[in-house]
């Protein structure tokens, strides 16, 4: 009596015939096991936390200092903010504004502007958008 069909998964039919034999009953599946991510958690101490204080005030950003020690950027914004370090932004300058904005009509794309000063290109398109001025269409882009 043929009670899996000739459509069956092969590797479905060959582990049921097993089990049904009694052969495989206890082993283990042909499927690899599903990998996770093992998520490290950074415990810093009190000092190691003032070298990230120092560090970070001398001008490093937050990205560079999580990267050195290992830790989420987001997790040491939330320590400087409980020791009452101010963050720092970065925001343009009203004369960098003004840059971006002749820079942009000289032809320099959002990117190009954004990695001169140091910021994300979204900024720079936000701040031009504000000050009025027509976008160009991206590359590529669909209207």
């Amino acid at each position: 009596m043929d009670l899996l069909g000739r459509y069956s998964n092969p590797d479905i039919v060959s582990g049921m015939q097993r089990l049904l034999a009694g052969s495989d009953a206890d082993g283990a599946s042909d499927r690899p096991a599903p990998s996770r991510r093992k998520q490290t958690q950074i415990r810093l101490t009190d000092q190691e936390l003032d070298t990230v204080i120092a560090a970070y005030n001398s001008g490093l950003t937050l990205t560079e200092v999580a990267s050195s020690f290992g830790a989420d950027r987001r997790t040491l914004a939330n320590r400087l903010e409980q020791r009452g370090i101010p963050r720092r932004g970065r925001r343009l300058s009203d004369q960098q504004i003004q840059e971006a904005i002749a820079l942009y009509g000289r032809g320099w794309s959002l990117a190009r502007i954004a990695q001169r000063h140091g910021v994300h290109a979204q900024s720079i398109r936000y701040r031009l958008q504000r000050a009025g001025i027509a976008l160009r269409p991206r590359p590529g882009w669909r209207e």
